[in-house]
């Protein structure tokens, strides 16, 4: 699980990396795939981090019901997680 976690971590900060050069096809990609290494490792403040910035990178995207889905799955999973700050980013975000 060690090696997966690095993997997650490698993946974010590609996915940033395309954000930042405003490729967000290629950082949504990035954040897919961690997010999909995040299912096997169960880490639902994680998760729950990594579908937010999905979402955000769908709104950089002009995705906008896409971003609204990956935000209201956000919303969904705080009981899970002390998700005070994230609650407000994300509905700073919608």
């Amino acid at each position: 699980l060690q090696w997966e976690a690095g993997k997650q971590y490698t993946y974010m900060a590609i996915a940033r990396v395309f954000e930042m050069s405003n490729d967000y096809a290629n950082a949504a990609h990035y954040l897919q795939m961690a997010i999909a290494i995040d299912h096997a490792t169960n880490d639902r403040a994680l998760q729950v981090f990594l579908v937010n910035e999905l979402g955000r990178v769908y709104a950089g995207m002009n995705m906008l019901p896409e971003a609204l889905n990956q935000y209201e799955e956000v919303l969904q999973n705080l009981t899970d997680v002390n998700g005070t700050s994230i609650e407000a980013t994300v509905l700073y975000n919608i």
